[in-house]
């Protein structure tokens, strides 16, 4: 039979392929998959999305998840500043949950301590004086330690087995039981010797360091505890099983958080797709998700192509959903345990979706956490308080303070823009002092929401018109005659519809949404002691100003 020029081109490439991997000892085979071959295989259903990939009309280059990217950014509005950002520590978990090189690095540097803690012991332990019952002691102590070196050896580039957890979790309790006996053993069996430094600096070093046996003991304990404290990290466990709930209060900056995340893999390469929940209205959600991305293709031949793309950068594509309290038409109790069994099938694809706290028990159902959800919660600026205050003060042009002010509502992402803000429209660049000037804070920053939302693409009501000061003093009062901190949403807006009409303007365009919006009042849920039906209220942002 006479082969054709690819096929010689073929066979001349696999003898060059051969006689390298003959130099490094290793028998390879190479099958040659021709056209037959590859359309056979591509036109399984399970390979539908990589046919979308390859062959489809949309590329989903760094370039396309980029543009997706800036029309999020668009709709999120003040919700997001790519210029304004303070690293927080919950960013670490989107590292595992896209198990980036960050997160495998930080896998490695773990390992390579811990096995220089091992070889150190090992070598040390060689040197003692024995008995039986020490080396019993030593042998079990010896595989111990190498058992759990074995186990973390198991994070590589590729993506870990979903097992490997619980697998190392028991490695290391059982490392820690065997040095455990032999520090007893060492105890019972062995007393060093007193010596004068002369002779002891005389001794070999492994001697020397016998005196005090439970020294090194104590270093290889070090190595195993930093283990554990790994292992008991929330992101190690994004890293076998990617999906996570964010929550956290209002304003604490899960948007911010979510789209810098995005900004960052993208701009790395890495596939990152964002979607808001205020985009998400009732229907299919999958369907709602491609068609906002300007795809035409179906659920699956999305999600394949999304993980043909993970898979040409060796690492994961992550979804991230915003807000799912602000998707009020969507049956979440439904439609997020379907999303998480979907997206379970395709091992390069994480997912992450955020909630506000107080909706976390109407819409996420109680057994996804943390069965199948790795629970993270948003606190804000509370472990970086300070670098928050020194970038939010520098971007606006406000002296740095000296100290952190102890109200708690500095913590909050929302309100500490909002006080700068507040200072920078009225020309101050240090706020005033004391409770009164606390007041004054609020006092500047309801002028500067009633100075916007007065404009014509808002509300349009006269400059002059205090609407927002008015609002926020009727919604007082009605507390205070209720001698609660809340009231009844319908309460809230039948008020606020009394001091500014808008009749068949829709909920998008009334006083109580805009108030929501710019952060004055939240918008939340409270569930009652005997009850199990929620009433939605609504409350003030910030409980200093409630008061």
């Amino acid at each position: 039979m006479v082969r054709s020029r690819c096929e010689k081109k073929w066979d001349k490439r696999v003898t060059k392929w051969q006689e390298v991997a003959s130099g490094k000892g290793m028998t390879v085979t190479f099958d040659l998959w021709g056209a037959s071959e590859l359309l056979g295989r591509l036109s399984l259903e399970e390979h539908a999305g990589r046919r979308w990939f390859w062959f489809g009309n949309t590329e989903l280059s760094t370039e396309w998840f980029a543009h997706h990217l800036a029309e999020v950014v668009a709709a999120a509005g003040p919700r997001y500043n790519s210029e304004l950002n303070v690293k927080l520590p919950i960013a670490a978990c989107f590292e595992a949950l896209g198990y980036a090189v960050a997160f495998r690095d930080r896998v490695t540097t773990m390992r390579r301590e811990y096995r220089k803690g091992l070889n150190v012991a090992v070598d040390l332990l060689k040197g003692v004086p024995v008995n039986d019952k020490v080396v019993a002691a030593r042998d079990n102590f010896n595989a111990a330690g190498m058992a759990l070196l074995a186990s973390l050896s198991r994070f590589t580039d590729s993506l870990p087995p979903t097992d490997l957890i619980q697998e190392v979790t028991t490695a290391a309790r059982q490392a820690r039981n065997a040095t455990d006996r032999m520090f007893a053993e060492l105890d019972r069996s062995v007393q060093p010797s007193p010596s004068s430094s002369s002779a002891a600096d005389d001794r070999p070093s492994a001697s020397r360091d016998f005196e005090h046996p439970g020294y090194f003991l104590d270093n290889y304990m070090t190595a195993i505890k930093k283990v554990e404290d790994f292992l008991d990290y929330s992101s190690v466990e994004l890293a076998l099983r990617p999906a996570m709930l964010l929550t956290g209060e209002a304003g604490n900056g899960k948007t911010h958080l979510l789209c810098d995340v995005a900004r960052l893999r993208i701009a790395a390469g890495l596939p990152t797709i964002v979607v808001l929940g205020q985009q998400l209205d009732r229907g299919d959600v999958w369907t709602q998700i491609v068609q906002r991305l300007g795809l035409r293709c179906t659920r699956d031949e999305f999600l394949g192509a999304l993980e043909a793309v993970a898979e040409t950068v060796s690492g994961r594509a992550l979804i991230l959903i915003d807000a799912i309290n602000e998707a009020s038409e969507i049956d979440w109790q439904t439609e997020l345990p379907a999303m998480l069994a979907l997206i379970s099938r395709y091992a390069r694809i994480g997912i992450a979706v955020s909630c506000r706290t107080t909706y976390e028990r109407q819409l996420v159902r109680h057994d996804l956490v943390p069965s199948r959800l790795t629970r993270i919660e948003h606190d804000g600026f509370a472990s970086r308080l300070f670098e928050a205050l020194a970038a939010f003060c520098s971007y606006y042009g406000i002296e740095t303070l000296n100290a952190p002010p102890l109200n708690p509502e500095f913590e909050n992402p929302l309100f500490l823009k909002l006080f700068c803000l507040g200072l920078k429209n009225h020309g101050l660049r240090r706020p005033p002092k004391g409770h009164h000037g606390l007041q004054r804070i609020f006092s500047f920053f309801l002028e500067s929401v009633n100075e916007k939302l007065h404009q014509q693409v808002e509300l349009d009501f006269p400059a002059d018109e205090p609407v927002v000061q008015r609002a926020v003093g009727e919604i007082a009062d009605a507390m205070l005659t209720a001698r609660r901190y809340a009231l009844p949403r319908w309460q809230a807006q039948n008020l606020l519809d009394s001091i500014l009409p808008r009749s068949g303007a829709g909920y998008s365009k009334s006083l109580l949404k805009k108030l929501i919006d710019e952060g004055i009042l939240t918008d939340d849920l409270h569930w009652p002691d005997d009850g199990d039906s929620p009433e939605h209220i609504v409350r003030f942002g910030y409980e200093r100003m409630a008061d």
